[in-house]
């Protein structure tokens, strides 16, 4: 049997790895620029439909995602939407919640001091 020039995907991961590692960047960046950078005219005659394809592929795929991401766009129900461009928003009645617990069963102090808190005129005492 004799070898093909071609690499096997484990050794093509190796040789990638390697290199990711001797330039000091992440596997996902150089994966990144590799795909940015590669040409289809490197490619051999067998494989280069398939690039081309996966080239077509990866362009629609781009652009399906921007059409989804346009379409994502009014992320709210159309009354909501309406709503908010009429400037209408809804008030919510709460409800009291007591801070202070008045219903205790401590005795209340007595008055020692005897203090007059009552005035005749506004600012006399």
């Amino acid at each position: 049997m004799s070898r093909t020039n071609r690499l096997t995907e484990t050794e093509e991961m190796q040789i990638v790895r390697e290199t990711a590692d001797d330039s000091g960047v992440g596997m996902s960046t150089l994966n990144k620029w590799i795909r940015a950078h590669r040409d289809t005219d490197v490619v051999s005659w067998e494989d280069l439909s398939l690039a081309q394809e996966n080239d077509r592929l990866q362009r629609e795929n781009r652009i399906h995602k921007e059409e989804r991401e346009i379409l994502k766009w009014p992320r709210c129900s159309p009354p909501a939407r309406l709503m908010r461009q009429n400037g209408i928003s809804v008030v919510r009645n709460r409800k009291h919640k007591a801070t202070a617990d008045s219903d205790h069963k401590f005795n209340i102090a007595p008055n020692l001091l005897d203090r007059n808190f009552i005035s005749d005129q506004p600012n006399q005492k």
